[in-house]
């Protein structure tokens, strides 16, 4: 398991072997390839769902509803924007991969 704890201050533990599935391919190729259709509502939803998958992959959906309740702490009317939320778990990725990185060249 890959602990850390964001900028922010949220902690985290997510599985070393989430990264490598092939389900976290799958939908980080999903995501990309809704970001580069053409906005429109299918598309825009595509991108939702693969995106709210790809959070319950990584942190399951305890930690994905606790994260979502951190960034509504920070917001400044209570509310977090996806955009705030996606910055958190990109951090959290990010921290995962450096992690991943370290162990495996130890």
């Amino acid at each position: 398991m890959i602990t850390g704890k964001t900028k922010s201050g949220f902690h985290f533990t997510i599985d070393e072997n989430v990264a490598k599935s092939k389900r976290f391919m799958k939908l980080l190729a999903r995501i990309s390839r809704a970001s580069k259709m053409s906005d429109d509502g299918k598309a825009g939803m595509e991108a939702s769902e693969a995106e709210d998958e790809l959070e319950i992959l990584v942190l399951g959906e305890d930690q994905q509803e606790k994260l979502i309740e951190h960034c509504d702490k920070k917001a400044a009317n209570g509310m977090a924007t996806v955009n705030d939320f996606a910055t958190e778990l990109n951090e959290i990725l990010s921290i995962a991969g450096e992690k991943n990185k370290a162990i495996k060249n130890s």
